[in-house]
């Protein structure tokens, strides 16, 4: 039989809960998971499950359900690269509710990952670089470039009064895309904006679609055991 999985330092899980047609779906972010890693932590691991059900709350209920394959792109020296990962589903025995484990840098219902919005919005925002710029030299088209301010833009005025909360940092809501992309560069890596800012706003930042389900309440910072 085989251990649990290991606890990591600061291990930090969110779950994304939503309702379709009277059936619950669940989508948890595993931050101490990521793209390199988590076919090996997550999808070969035939352990017990130490999550705890977001639905009922039931604990070692968790089983082996089902998977299906997404995308995910990254920023890379020369442009996006696109790569496919096996999504695995686990089920609950007790309430019969389904809980997808994303990795660590991925964002609900979008195939390019946060770090990947983060860096070209940079390069724009605070590196100053030309939305032509950018496309010819990571090639990117420059609809996607607007897209990904359209995205910010939506999520503006909950980042900055995530900062001023959590960094007590002197911004309103008419700073600029520059100091605002500035301050989040230098204060946090990809990932510890994107749990901080889940914690405090309970949305994914740069997410778009289903931004307003969240009425119901959503469980934050569940673990594994380490190992007895």
């Amino acid at each position: 039989m085989k251990s649990p999985i290991p606890q990591q330092k600061a291990l930090q899980i969110w779950y994304f809960a939503f309702a379709k047609q009277h059936i619950t779906y669940i989508m948890i972010i595993d931050f101490n998971v990521n793209y390199n890693n988590y076919k090996e932590k997550i999808l070969n691991f035939y352990g017990f499950w130490e999550y705890k059900c977001p639905c009922c709350g039931a604990r070692h209920s968790l089983t082996r359900h089902a998977s299906y394959t997404r995308n995910i792109c990254f920023l890379i020296a020369i442009g996006i690269e696109e790569h496919k990962i096996k999504i695995l589903r686990l089920v609950c025995s007790s309430c019969n509710t389904t809980h997808a484990i994303l990795p660590a840098d991925t964002i609900p219902y979008c195939i390019y990952s946060f770090s990947c919005i983060l860096q070209i919005l940079t390069k724009l925002f605070v590196d100053e670089q030309s939305v032509i710029q950018i496309s010819n030299k990571n090639q990117v088209s420059f609809q996607l470039i607007y897209l990904f301010i359209k995205r910010l833009i939506k999520h503006y005025n909950p980042c900055i009064n995530f900062l001023r909360m959590f960094l007590a940092v002197q911004l309103d809501f008419t700073s600029s895309f520059k100091d605002v992309l500035s301050i989040i560069t230098k204060n946090f890596s990809c990932i510890d904006f994107q749990r901080e800012y889940i914690n405090y706003t309970k949305l994914v930042f740069l997410m778009i679609r289903n931004q307003n389900i969240l009425s119901r309440k959503v469980h934050i910072g569940a673990y594994f055991k380490p190992p007895t």
